[in-house]
């Protein structure tokens, strides 16, 4: 198994600005502060069932790291 990775999008979204997008199945999103402290707001769904989605508070309190 090669362990390369194909870059499909390489873009840089200023503050306060929105972006969206479709992850497909095996491909990975990495989201990097590139002049630090900011936040980020993100939100994700599967697109085939829009009631699954990821939630950041319910991942905290399930992970019991809410400290």
């Amino acid at each position: 198994m090669s362990n390369t990775r194909t870059i499909i999008l390489d873009e840089i979204v200023p503050a306060k600005e929105a972006w969206g997008g479709t992850i497909r199945r095996g491909q990975r999103l990495r989201i990097i502060d590139c002049k630090g402290r900011q936040a980020v707001d993100f939100l994700c769904y599967n697109m085939h069932d829009k009631e699954e989605r990821y939630s950041a508070p319910n991942t905290v309190k399930d992970a019991g790291t809410n400290t």
